[in-house]
């Protein structure tokens, strides 16, 4: 972060915003940590540092969200803040310095981090001139070439989602590290599965979309297509750190599991397993994928017994309703039959009439005998 002129101001608590670029829905505020550090500050008082900016009368504040609410939770009406002209980049850098340090393991944090990047980068590819943002980013675009290639993959990967990266993994990093990936606050196995992550959950299309709203190509992809969603993001703040979220990622989208839990399902699903590990008496940061591995198993196995009981009542309903057609059919030909010996009886019974006696008349005498015992026996059924 380059250096910039602060001076240390009073402010009140209602005056302060969050850092605009932080989204509270992949990482939210920590109850627990806002807890640990009211606690501190009863005791020590509030210690200063946070960073911040002034915009249309507030104060957003880079980083110290968790210590600005805990302040709140302990009563204090104004803080001192430092305050400066911070622009959007040292806002991004500040945010993620600070969750890399005290957040680090968190793949929500990490997501927060990288989507807050991808808008960034969004904006200052398609906001100005080439050779203008040469200029005004040289760590990250050396030359024009470099722009008109990072500009060219992100339209593409708009044009046609299932072609291009849209944004790379190499400029986050560039990004994050001021130019050098190695300064960076995210390693590069974070970042590729922060990445992995927005883009099965949506969020990946949704940054780019809304970042290209304004932009006539980007009011439709060439193909219309979007890819569906595997995974609700929001679980990963859930986790206690990365190991965890991703072993949980891995068992919802699998091919069984995804078809018994719905996307909108699993934060629920997340916060019991957390819920479950603290009824437990385990210690939520060492609890490995085996055990989530497990709980997510219990869910599926469940949801396939009962799917089988449903299943077996389906094609006990599916059964009844082909049999009841045959019975249909039948009754229908063998009231079609009736009429027509019916007749037939009638006819006889004027020619038995007219030629009593006759012998011929004794070849159908047994067979209505065998007949009318048919009859009776079904009207006895009925």
């Amino acid at each position: 972060m380059s250096q910039v002129d602060m001076e240390t101001v009073t402010v009140s608590l209602d005056k302060i915003k969050p850092n605009p670029w932080r989204d509270l829905d992949l990482f939210p505020v920590d109850k627990n940590h806002v807890a640990e550090l009211k606690a501190s500050i009863n005791r020590h008082g509030f210690f200063g540092g946070i960073k911040a900016r002034k915009r249309d009368g507030f104060y957003e504040a880079g980083c110290g969200t968790h210590r600005i609410e805990a302040a709140r939770k302990a009563g204090l009406d104004s803080i001192d803040i430092l305050v400066g002209d911070i622009d959007d980049d040292q806002m991004i850098n500040l945010m993620a310095t600070e969750n890399g340090t005290q957040s680090g393991g968190n793949a929500g944090a990490a997501m927060n981090d990288v989507a807050a990047v991808m808008r960034r980068l969004v904006q200052i590819l398609l906001n100005g001139e080439v050779q203008t943002i040469v200029q005004a980013h040289p760590q990250l675009f050396e030359h024009r070439n470099a722009v008109l290639s990072a500009r060219g993959k992100l339209l593409a990967r708009v044009n046609n989602p299932s072609k291009g990266e849209g944004i790379g993994r190499p400029l986050v990093l560039r990004y994050l590290g001021q130019g050098d990936p190695k300064h960076s606050p995210r390693s590069v196995q974070e970042v590729k599965n922060a990445m992995e992550t927005l883009k099965m959950s949506g969020r990946y299309d949704r940054i780019i979309d809304d970042a290209l709203a304004a932009m006539p190509r980007s009011e439709q992809n060439a193909n219309g297509a979007k890819r569906p969603r595997q995974i609700d993001d929001r679980c990963a703040a859930v986790f206690k750190n990365d190991h965890q979220f991703r072993a949980f990622r891995h068992q919802v989208t699998a091919k069984v599991a995804s078809r018994f839990i719905a996307v909108d399902d699993q934060l629920r699903l997340a916060k019991e397993i957390m819920v479950g590990m603290e009824n437990g008496g385990s210690d939520k940061e060492q609890v490995g994928a085996a055990y989530i591995k497990a709980a997510v198993g219990k869910v599926v196995h469940k949801a396939i017994m009962a799917r089988k009981k449903i299943d077996a009542a389906e094609c006990q309903r599916l059964y009844q309703e082909q049999r009841e057609l045959e019975i249909k059919a039948e009754v229908k030909t063998a009231m079609a039959s009736c009429r027509s010996l019916a007749g037939s009886i009638l006819k006889l019974s004027k020619l038995a009439k007219e030629f009593p006696g006759s012998p011929a008349f004794g070849d159908i005498k047994g067979e209505l005998g065998m007949l009318l015992t048919a009859v009776v026996q079904f009207r006895a059924r009925l």
